[in-house]
């Protein structure tokens, strides 16, 4: 997991450190900070619009317009640990416009957003990136280093070449492409596509929607897959080398190896299949309790 953000101790802000109200409600913003080029940015906005891009200065600009029902903008922190927020009144009445904001922050940052309902795009962060949404799309793009995303409801997609990802959504599409090494997702609803080189680990657990993975496993890796209510479908290398565990409780497997699945029962839907492929060297578990399995050769 990605570290969060801690608060600022009040020796540093003595220090010289400053708490800014920098701009106020429905106001342009466009504002400079100076950071390092590794340093944890944090930013919170409650609706609207956030992009944030990454550039080669060692500071942070942000730019765009506040919502009118926003009470103001508060930067704090200094060049190791920024953190930004558009606060709002305690009673808001009616809806929200939202604001619309755009931020360069270094290419190497640790980068933290916090939004309600708001729209997220990140582009060519290379540090760690961790995103906390209620409802929006989200957009990530570029190489970072770790990418973890946690959302309730809205569109996510990642085109990424990251070594660790990990997203955990209850409802919404999820499409993930370039991931190497480690991906984990968890989902309540939405399908989910995901394209990749070789994956070590893959985990995937959902309660329902459907599953394209189109990967290799690594020598020795592992994939857990896990699905209530759905159907999974994994386009494979011809020369896989993996030891394959599938069941259904009801539900068919469909397998291109050429490998026949049995009943587990003589009366009942379920069925399983168990086999080796080329020397066996990666392990796939799939158990799905209401749905198809489909491994087709690529």
């Amino acid at each position: 997991m990605i570290a969060r953000t801690h608060r600022i101790p009040l020796a540093l802000l003595a220090a010289g450190l400053c708490l800014a109200a920098v701009a106020m409600a429905g106001e342009r913003v466009d504002e400079t900070r100076q950071v390092n080029a590794d340093a944890r940015i944090r930013i919170e906005s409650l609706a609207g619009t956030l992009e944030v891009v990454g550039w080669d200065r060692n500071e942070v600009r942000l730019q765009g317009e506040l919502d009118p029902k926003a009470k103001k903008l508060e930067i704090k922190g200094g060049k190791g640990n920024l953190e930004i927020e558009v606060k709002y009144p305690r009673k808001i009445r009616g809806g929200v416009d939202g604001s619309k904001l755009t931020l360069q922050v270094p290419h190497g940052c640790r980068l933290h957003t916090e939004t309600v309902s708001c729209d997220v795009s990140v582009h060519d962060v290379d540090g760690e990136i961790e995103i906390d949404s209620v409802s929006g799309e989200i957009t990530v793009t570029g190489e970072p280093g770790k990418v973890e995303i946690s959302s309730v409801s809205g569109v996510i997609e990642l085109e990424v070449t990251a070594d660790d990802v990990e997203i955990d959504s209850v409802s919404g599409e999820i499409f993930v492409q370039g991931v190497r090494r480690r991906l984990a997702i968890s989902s309540v609803s939405g399908d989910v596509e995901v394209k990749a080189d070789v994956l070590d680990a893959f985990a995937f657990n959902a309660v329902s929607g459907e599953l394209d993975l189109t990967a290799d496993p690594a020598l020795d890796g592992r994939w857990d897959i896990d699905c209530h209510s759905g159907e999974v479908t994994l386009y494979l290398p011809a020369d896989v080398s993996a030891e394959f565990e599938i069941d259904t409780f009801s539900g068919d497997i469909d397998d291109d190896f050429g490998h026949e699945a049995r009943r587990t029962h003589k009366h009942g839907p379920g069925k399983e299949l168990s086999f080796t492929q080329g020397d066996g060297s990666a392990s796939i578990e799939i158990s799905v309790f209401s749905g198809e399995v489909n491994l087709v050769k690529r």
